[in-house]
């Protein structure tokens, strides 16, 4: 397996555990933390494609951003409405201050 297709791996598992635990708290009630997972684990899922795709990720939490860059390497994103940006809202600033 080449170093990429490590890489690859290790996104998906982690996006992978970061979905089990948003599906986890769910369950629990525990909303907001399943929320900041579900969010972790898309980020997760779209680096994994760009890494596939030879493309390093850049460091960044926007949705946008990195839906945008998955579709410039040729993804074809089914869902037509607008990816919201969740790393400007509340949450981001959470963990800024």
């Amino acid at each position: 397996m080449t170093a990429g297709q490590q890489e690859y791996m290790a996104w998906l598992k982690y996006a992978d555990d970061d979905l089990r635990a948003a599906e986890e708290l769910i369950k629990a009630g525990l909303y907001n933390l399943a929320c900041f997972h579900s969010h972790q684990a898309a980020e997760k899922y779209l680096k994994a494609f760009l890494v596939k795709h030879r493309i390093n990720p850049p460091r960044i939490h926007k949705l946008p951003v990195l839906v945008s860059l998955c579709q410039q390497a040729g993804a074809e994103i089914l869902h037509s409405d607008p990816v919201p940006d969740c790393a400007g809202g509340k949450l981001a600033r959470r963990f800024t201050q």
